[in-house]
């Protein structure tokens, strides 16, 4: 962590300056490809007022 902007200043001026990569240009940032469409666990939203997640929703989700 810096204390202060000089600190900072002084850290940041021993960078190299770098050329931007200009073969990035004009290329897409992010998605690319439509949203999907939302798929809830059977019986998740039957009681939207209890925190809890309905039995058997941690097996929906992958471990890897």
């Amino acid at each position: 962590m810096v204390s202060s902007l000089d600190e900072l200043a002084e850290l940041l001026a021993g960078v190299e300056d770098q050329p931007y990569p200009t073969a990035v240009l004009g290329v897409p940032r992010g998605r690319t490809t439509p949203p999907r469409p939302v798929a809830l666990p059977e019986g998740w939203l039957d009681d939207r007022d209890d925190p809890r997640p309905p039995a058997g929703a941690e097996l929906l989700v992958g471990g890897g």
